[in-house]
């Protein structure tokens, strides 16, 4: 994206979308952008909240676990390698005592913009017009016009019972189709792991919490899952995900041509 340079508010058309790339510490939404005009990160109206889960029984499911596993992690460690999503599921066991459900819970804002009318600065629209080639190796091609941004917490749930037999009555309570779809049988799910009288360990991963939006990663007992939903519903702040960008072309009529 290259150098983005300061800006000032126009009359030019409205800002369009040219496609999108994964959020990175080195992105921002300085470019072409009065800052008051920045939707709020601390904004709430029009969130979205996803559950997902993945029971895996059998040895058999736990590969297809663990690339459900990394999928769902990657966004949450942004700039991760596979490697280092696949650590945190690394002790993911399922044989004839053992089975594994991961919970995930995402909460999304719909797409943030910056200014709907961007204008170049005087520096940046000369260099645009004596040298195009050299605006685009100072400025790049594209500028981070806006963000989606959401909070993600995934619980890694793993059971382990003193039988064959008291797991396959815990396997049946489930079901084959068991699948946690909202808050209510994310506390049913507990409720039977429970009434099973099976050993558990949670381990969570928070992303995106108050008062810090860094990553949180521990280990919870059975009665503190629940509360800790709960307060992740309520203490959220989405952090950043997807960089919205936009070419240069829409901002000057002339474009960013390289030629």
């Amino acid at each position: 994206m290259g150098q983005q340079p300061s800006t000032t508010e126009g009359p030019k058309p409205k800002v369009s979308v040219s496609g999108q790339i994964p959020w990175d510490r080195t992105s921002t939404i300085i470019a072409f952008v009065d800052p008051p005009e920045i939707e709020s990160l601390s904004l709430r109206s029009g969130a979205v909240m996803k559950f997902n889960s993945y029971v895996m029984r059998t040895e058999g499911e736990l590969e297809e676990g663990i690339k459900f596993s990394c999928n769902i992690s990657a966004p949450v460690c942004p700039g991760a390698s596979a490697e280092a999503s696949l650590d945190y599921f690394r002790g993911i066991t399922c044989n004839v005592i053992n089975m594994t459900t991961i919970i995930s819970c995402n909460i999304e804002l719909p797409s943030q913009k910056g200014v709907s009318a961007p204008r170049l600065t005087s520096e940046a629209d000369a260099l645009l017009s004596n040298n195009p080639r050299m605006f685009t190796e100072r400025y790049g091609q594209y500028f981070v016009s806006g963000q989606h941004s959401r909070s993600t917490l995934i619980a890694v749930c793993s059971h382990s019972a003193s039988s064959k037999e008291q797991l396959d009555s815990f396997k049946a309570k489930l079901g084959v189709n068991f699948e946690v779809s909202n808050l209510e049988v994310a506390a049913e799910y507990m409720k039977k792991v429970k009434s099973s009288n099976l050993s558990i360990k949670i381990d969570i991963l928070i992303h995106g919490y108050n008062p810090k939006n860094g990553l949180r990663h521990f280990t919870t007992p059975e009665t503190n899952f629940m509360p800790t939903l709960r307060e992740f519903q309520k203490g959220y702040t989405p952090v950043p995900y997807l960089a919205l960008l936009t070419d240069y072309s829409c901002v000057d009529s002339r474009g960013a041509s390289t030629e």
